[in-house]
């Protein structure tokens, strides 16, 4: 709880060498507006106790004093770490590099201003609520060939209630998929087993997939 209820503290600065950022660092510090980082992929490489501990949570995230809004995750980034833009205000789109080969939970959730997300070609797992809660979100798209296995929360009591990478975003977005696997995508076949699935169409977007041409 480093900074907690430093209620005068407007900006943070989060230095290159920062690995993990424990519970509550900036609790009730009610006046903070923007988190500042001078390296993105030491910022995707921090390991947060908890999404919820992310500083930038209901901030801006600002890149050499510059906002980001339309962000590209850098070629060297392997995993996109748990929460690691929980509740980014300034994101707009999102562009997850052909590097990454797995999104982990809530790694883009609580993202409300986001309008557009590409996958990259090479995940292959994609997390629990990884995308959950982006309500201006309005398209998707999803460039592996082989459908990422997906981590859902299993409601034990009502299994209406099983929560998915898109939780609560509405219905109104499309995922565009690769057109040569696009029936692989759209078959009702696939491993299930507890909260790991990849059988897409489980889900209640499943019915949002269109076939598209990537480059």
């Amino acid at each position: 709880a480093a900074f907690k209820s430093c209620s005068a503290v407007t900006k943070i600065y989060i230095p290159n060498s920062v690995k993990e950022i424990g519970e509550e660092v900036v609790n009730s510090c009610s006046s903070l507006q923007s988190v500042h980082i001078s390296d993105l992929s030491a910022w995707c490489n921090i390991s947060f106790a908890s999404s919820s501990s992310n500083p930038v949570n209901g901030k801006k995230l600002y890149f050499n004093e510059e906002e980001i809004t339309d962000l590209v995750v850098p070629s060297d980034v392997k995993i996109l770490k748990k929460g690691v833009f929980y509740g980014c205000t300034s994101l707009s789109t999102v562009v997850i590099s052909d590097s990454v080969t797995e999104i982990n939970s809530y790694a883009l959730s609580h993202c409300g201003n986001i309008s557009s997300i590409t996958i990259g070609k090479n995940v292959s797992e994609i997390g629990e609520e990884a995308f959950s809660y982006c309500s201006n979100l309005s398209e998707v798209y999803c460039k592996p060939l082989v459908p990422p296995a997906i981590y859902y929360y299993v409601n034990n009591y009502d299994s209406m209630h099983n929560r998915d990478i898109f939780e609560g975003d509405g219905i109104d977005f499309l995922i565009y998929v690769p057109r040569e696997s696009y029936e692989l995508y759209k078959q009702q076949t696939g491993t299930t087993a507890g909260s790991h699935s990849t059988n897409w169409s489980l889900f209640t977007w499943y019915d949002q997939m269109k076939a598209y041409d990537f480059e």
